[in-house]
């Protein structure tokens, strides 16, 4: 990142996503031409500037990407990486997704808001068929696995796409799709729709 000096006693901040090489970490950078974030793990001076990084939590991430993601469009051009998965991280996906797709479906659902909540358990009940019809879409990582994942939930043979990594039934009625993202895809989207950065 290429940062001009400052004249006078403007402040300047700058901050990013980042993930060194060779590290399943990520940091969330901030450069200020003098010391005024207190919010960080690490801390250092370089060429008249500090930088203030802090260590993002996977989980954080994955909160962070459905948030702003979520009903957003990005370059579906990355998503088309085939990543190959072991074994174990296919059973690990499974059983955690499995597991926490019922949770993830209130979820989604009860932050929908343009849904009306009613007593009603009968309009409630159309109301998650309806949401379902439509499929749901979201960022997960599994416990204790450093993958992230682009989750499609629709139901069977709705619209048949074939750019995924793993997939799985649901309840027999709904076709679950998996796509491994890559860190370095996963740093673009976090710079790209927090900060506009290509």
């Amino acid at each position: 990142m290429d940062i001009q000096p400052i004249q006078g006693y403007q402040s300047t901040q700058s901050s990013f996503f980042y993930q060194p090489p060779n590290d399943d970490n990520f940091y969330h950078i901030t450069i200020q031409n003098y010391l005024w974030e207190n919010n960080y793990d690490y801390g250092f001076y370089y060429q008249g500037y500090h930088f203030a990084c802090k260590l993002l939590l996977h989980t954080l991430i994955v909160n962070m990407l459905n948030k702003e993601i979520y009903g957003r469009e990005f370059d579906a051009n990355d998503l088309k990486r085939k990543n190959t998965l072991t074994w174990d991280q296919k059973l690990k996906l499974e059983l955690h997704l499995r597991q926490d797709l019922p949770f993830l479906q209130d979820q989604i659902l009860n932050s929908n808001p343009n849904m009306v909540n009613m007593n009603s358990s009968e309009v409630q009940t159309k109301q998650k068929d309806s949401q379902l019809n439509d499929g749901i879409k979201l960022f997960y990582q599994a416990p204790n696995d450093n993958r992230f994942y682009h989750i499609t939930c629709k139901i069977l043979l709705q619209d048949y796409i074939y750019d995924y990594d793993y997939e799985f039934f649901y309840k027999q009625k709904y076709h679950v799709t998996c796509k491994s993202l890559s860190h370095t895809l996963i740093i673009n989207i976090l710079n790209k729709e927090i900060y506009g950065r290509n």
